[in-house]
């Protein structure tokens, strides 16, 4: 047995291994029988009464289309960088053409919402804000739910959402805390191999969305949004993972959300008190630590 002991992809349930082994079908009837299973079991995940679009890419494919589906070329946007996966958001809207503003914190300090609110006041053509739920490469958890108010405080500008790292295994309230844009991948917390990107629009994301005249194709929310409600996809799923994810979620649900969430918190300081009585360095803070990565120095 291999035992995996870095951030993704992470070990499956043997549960969830046997659910890939499902026969194939086309994009028929027993596939979108199939999806429109998986969406209320989804959606609690992410905190959202909004369907989840499922897209056959890595979490990176997920947080690209948040770009180009919400930005026009020369917007403005402001990207949250507290590590490695706040630049990945920088060089998603780089390569597209958008203006970005940028907002640096040390490796392994968590943001500051309140700096946040104060530059939005003072930069207000910002249309997006851009930043990670759980910072991979620092261990950091960012506060989402104080961001997000931080936001609508300042600005009439969306929050766009990587969580990646988090969603699965930390409490995520999209709806309630008002994030715009949630997006995770299947090989972290959601316990399914890598090839998934599950994406969630805000009412006020997907009106942006509809409105956007950018070109795009494969990325395009909207493309997604058109299908979700009759189990479809507007390209080919990737059906042995979608088996998976349903399985996966089948046993999240099964144990409870809050179990789920406390296991984690659990998990992560026992990792963190036999780093301390080694005397390894931890890159975050206790109060800012994630549940789902610990970084060491």
């Amino acid at each position: 047995q291999t035992i995996l002991r870095f951030p993704g992809p992470t070990p499956i349930a043997p549960s969830v291994q046997r659910a890939l082994n499902q026969p194939m079908y086309g994009r028929g009837p027993e596939t979108a029988e199939l999806i429109t299973q998986i969406q209320p079991k989804l959606k609690p995940v992410f905190g959202t009464s909004q369907e989840v679009a499922i897209i056959s890419g890595s979490g990176t494919a997920g947080l690209e289309t948040s770009v180009v589906s919400l930005t026009k070329p020369d917007e403005e946007v402001l990207v949250l960088v507290t590590g490695r996966f706040g630049e990945v958001f920088v060089d998603i809207c780089q390569a597209h053409g958008i203006k970005v503003h940028r907002l640096d914190w040390e490796w392994g300090e968590v943001l500051d919402p309140d700096q946040v609110k104060n530059y939005l006041k003072q930069h207000p053509h910002i249309k997006l804000v851009f930043s990670t739920f759980c910072e991979t490469s620092t261990g950091v958890i960012n506060p989402m739910k104080e961001l997000a108010q931080a936001i609508r405080e300042s600005s009439d500008a969306l929050l766009i959402s990587d969580g990646v790292s988090s969603v699965g295994g930390v409490e995520a309230k999209m709806d309630e805390w008002g994030i715009d844009v949630l997006v995770t991948g299947s090989q972290k917390a959601m316990m399914v191999p890598a090839g998934l990107a599950l994406v969630a629009f805000s009412e006020r994301a997907k009106e942006v969305a509809k409105k956007n005249t950018r070109p795009r194709y494969f990325f395009d929310y909207n493309r997604y949004l058109e299908q979700i409600g009759q189990g479809g996809t507007p390209f080919t799923p990737a059906l042995a993972l979608l088996y998976a994810l349903d399985q996966a979620l089948n046993l999240m649900h099964e144990e409870g959300l809050e179990r789920v969430f406390e296991r984690h918190n659990l998990v992560r300081d026992m990792t963190r008190a036999a780093f301390k009585a080694w005397d390894v360095p931890l890159m975050a803070a206790d109060e800012v630590a994630s549940p789902t990565v610990t970084a060491i120095v």
